[in-house]
């Protein structure tokens, strides 16, 4: 077992940095009036960057902006940053144009997007289903057609999840890539700020204007520089997955895609899965202490200010015991080396569904936003192991609902992760499908 803080020299010594694809800004569309058809938006914003090259974005609201302090969806009296971070500063400084605050679950803490404070917000899809969160705002606002494109943030597959329900793609960055100051999180240790929109491309333009060392977050460090394009296709794993994890429909569009793929010109080889038990209970056991930490006490000194599902998760983390979280600390460097050995082996990237199913129906899940741990079955490990994953659409049930896949690569390989995509979304038209409930251009 390693020291906790040789996970970061782990992640570091297996960075495999490739150019992220080049790709222009999606251009705003111009509005004759602000439409909101699925509750993604908590408020309209007028924060205008500096740049001459206007494009337009929407927040998850876990940001601070100027004049503006984050809600995090909560009416909880947390610490909340009051000074623009690294993210948001680089967004103005290349021309983003702030025009919305998105919905969330509240403190982020949940997988469903209802929300006690906001209400519900509701899949462009499917109004009476699910959109996944808690980004559940940045998925929906970008599939309706709100924004052209958001961001979110990812601490066990907050991003990929809205995105795989809601049908936009969604990248969650290696751990360290993107800084985290001025945003609230849901703790420390795995959390990842990352974009979501149509495609993979405008991901991959999003990702470059927010990647970098960050001053305020000690996490993030120079990576290596994104350049230098892959040599050749990369070989994509598809692991053997447990029986009866998936449905049938979500099983046929992963296979359908891994087709797609080899057709493009990129190896597929079978291989081990992660083990997904024993990556998730690790990773389990550092966010819930770590939420616990920073907000079970505000929750018990204002009880009835916090939905009670998200009370009773958060205040969970209490009984960690503290050996528990040092040691899925401490076993994050070895976990990183057996999974890149084992798991990818001699390939690049690992394909996997998103969620077992498409979204639920809301009246299915439970009242508050806890449902998380089934649904997050196959997205927690890459966050406890500070792996990239793309979550992009790839299919339709019987239903019309949106099926999402995840390509995860190894350390720093964000652009090999999002170049991938961006090849499968060009022989396919998954995301070009609209939803049933899009705003009109």
């Amino acid at each position: 077992m390693d020291e906790p803080s040789g996970f970061l020299v782990a992640l570091r010594a297996a960075a495999q940095p490739v150019a992220l694809p080049a790709a222009a800004f999606a251009r705003p569309t111009s509005r004759i009036a602000r439409q909101d058809p699925v509750n993604a938006v908590v408020a309209w914003t007028d924060v205008k960057g500096h740049a001459p090259h206007r494009f337009d974005v929407g927040l998850k609201d876990i940001f601070a902006l100027p004049g503006h302090a984050p809600g995090g969806g909560t009416a909880l009296d947390i610490s909340r940053p009051e000074a623009p971070g690294a993210v948001v500063r680089r967004l103005l400084a290349a021309g983003g144009q702030i025009v919305a605050l998105l919905n969330q679950d509240e403190l982020a803490a949940g997988g469903s997007g209802q929300n006690r404070r906001h209400g519900r917000c509701r899949n462009p899809w499917n109004p009476d289903h699910l959109t996944g969160g808690s980004s559940s705002g940045s998925a929906a606002a970008v599939a309706a057609g709100i924004v052209p494109m958001s961001l979110g943030s990812d601490a066990g597959g907050s991003i990929r999840i809205p995105a795989a329900w809601c049908g936009v793609t969604g990248h969650k960055p290696t751990y360290g890539l993107v800084g985290r100051s001025g945003a609230l999180a849901r703790g420390w240790s795995v959390d990842c700020i990352g974009p979501l929109a149509r495609d993979a491309l405008s991901c991959a333009a999003l990702l470059a204007v927010i990647a970098g060392p960050d001053a305020d977050d000690p996490m993030t460090w120079q990576a290596p520089p994104l350049e230098g394009l892959f040599s050749g296709r990369p070989t994509i794993r598809l692991p053997q997955l447990p029986p009866r994890l998936c449905c049938a429909e979500t099983i046929a569009a992963w296979h359908a895609a891994a087709a797609v793929f080899k057709q493009a010109g990129y190896p597929i080889a079978q291989g081990p899965a992660p083990d997904f038990d024993a990556l998730n209970e690790a990773h389990q056991a550092l966010v819930r202490a770590e939420a616990a930490s920073l907000h079970a006490d505000i929750i018990d000194a204002a009880p009835g200010n916090c939905d009670p599902g998200v009370a009773a998760l958060i205040r969970s983390g209490r009984a960690i015991p503290a050996t528990a979280y040092i040691a899925a600390a401490a076993g994050r460097a070895s976990a990183l080396r057996g999974v890149l050995d084992e798991v990818l082996g001699p390939a690049d990237l690992v394909l996997l569904p998103v969620t077992p199913t498409p979204a639920p129906p809301a009246r299915a899940s439970q009242e508050h936003a806890a449902r998380m741990s089934d649904d997050a079955v196959l997205t927690r490990w890459a966050n406890y192991l500070g792996l990239p994953a793309t979550a992009f659409p790839a299919g339709h049930s019987a239903d019309g609902l949106p099926i999402g896949l995840q390509l995860v690569g190894r350390p720093f390989a964000d652009g090999l992760c999002l170049a991938a995509v961006a090849d499968f979304q060009s022989a396919t038209g998954h995301h070009l499908v609209r939803a049933a409930h899009h705003c009109s251009d």
